[in-house]
């Protein structure tokens, strides 16, 4: 049961993370930007839009889930830190090496510490938010379901209701939209109990989201092409990680996907060891020297609309993307694995990593103790 259960939430990592790939693939390669207005190619790629606006939520929810219920483990902390220096560091090398990319100080040093120069948003943010999840934590489990409830109401309508403003959610790139998420993922690991069962009502709280966010880029362009053009500056109002509608298509294949019973074994196996891979399928694709150059020098994919063969087209370049990566991050936690279960690690790790580790985490465990004398109030 464990495994089939990891293997639920592994799989909808992995499509999480193909639909990064998309969504860098449809917006780096500049495909909503060049689509004729209400052609073909428009309206695939645009509801194809807002199927996948839904990814970064997912990964976070995913991750709020079993945060909420864990310890804050320093070794895990340490290994994000690790597999972002790697992959940051080691592309910028190959790319400045093989003359792809000059070489620069700033570059270097951007390169050497990714995570503190923000090359990569999500990781930034992920990292505050995993530090501050035993504070957060401790802090829910001492309210009541109503009063956690409460909670998570007032936080979905601060941050989707202040769209046009950048000092809440930062249109889902904030640290307070992550623990939003965190707050709802909680709310639904203590309190919401998968039964197994996948009903009309749990496939409409996935479907009714996507359509809603396709039909309002659809007629804020018409009104916007038709009468007001000033209107079509608004065409992506509500394909933001805080919107209400990619928030409400999020948490709906979550819960979808908690009740999913995966019973083939090849799919689990896919699944559990493909699904391990996707931070790492995301930190090189989006490497930000690499990037450029993959979307705008070597891929193009603009350059094909209007063939018949364009959606085959995208979807094996995307597919192909993915397993590149995911292949090259297996690898390299293989190595990863060699290395920090030698002789010569463990030798140093028993006299000072140990040492720094145990007290860290004493003191989170300490952070983490739920409190039996909290005191509750009722609203």
């Amino acid at each position: 049961v464990m495994i089939k259960r990891k293997a639920n939430i592994e799989l909808l990592r992995l499509i999480a993370m193909m639909m990064v790939v998309t969504i860098h693939y449809i917006g780096r390669g500049h495909i909503l930007e060049n689509v004729q207005m209400f052609s073909g190619d428009y309206f695939l790629f645009n509801f194809w839009n807002s199927v996948i606006v839904m990814a970064v939520n997912l990964f976070v929810i995913i991750s709020g889930y079993f945060l909420i219920e864990s310890r804050i483990r320093v070794q895990k902390l340490i290994d994000i830190v690790i597999e972002v220096f790697i992959w940051s560091l080691g592309i910028y090398i190959v790319l400045t090496l093989t003359g792809f990319v000059p070489f620069s100080l700033v570059g270097l040093v951007k390169s050497a510490f990714p995570i503190l120069t923000k090359q990569y948003w999500f990781v930034s943010v992920y990292v505050g938010m995993y530090l501050l999840s035993p504070f957060v934590a401790k802090g829910l489990k001492s309210l009541r379901q109503k009063q956690h409830l409460a909670l998570m109401c007032i936080l979905i309508c601060m941050t989707t209701l202040y769209l046009p403003s950048k000092a809440i959610g930062e249109n889902g790139y904030s640290i307070v939209w992550m623990l939003t998420l965190y707050v709802i993922a909680a709310y639904l690991r203590l309190y919401y109990k998968p039964n197994g069962e996948i009903g009309i009502g749990k496939v409409a709280t996935c479907i009714i989201p996507i359509l809603l966010l396709f039909f309002s880029k659809v007629i804020i362009d018409y009104i916007g092409s038709e009468f007001l053009p000033s209107f079509l500056k608004y065409s992506e109002w509500f394909f933001k990680n805080n919107s209400i509608f990619a928030l409400a298509a999020s948490v709906g294949t979550f819960i979808l996907f908690l009740n999913i019973k995966v019973k083939k074994a090849l799919i689990s196996k896919v699944s559990l060891t493909f699904g391990s891979a996707a931070f790492g399928v995301y930190v090189i694709h989006n490497h930000p020297y690499l990037r450029d150059l993959l979307w705008d020098k070597w891929i193009m994919p603009y350059r094909f609309l209007g063939n018949w063969w364009f959606l085959l087209y995208s979807v094996g370049i995307i597919i192909a993307i993915f397993f590149v990566c995911a292949v090259m991050e297996l690898a390299r936690s293989k190595v990863h694995k060699a290395v920090f279960t030698s002789v010569w690690y463990r030798r140093f790790y028993d006299k000072v990593g140990y040492a720094v580790k145990n007290k860290f985490s004493k003191m989170m465990n300490h952070i983490t103790k739920t409190g039996s004398n909290a005191v509750n109030e009722q609203f």
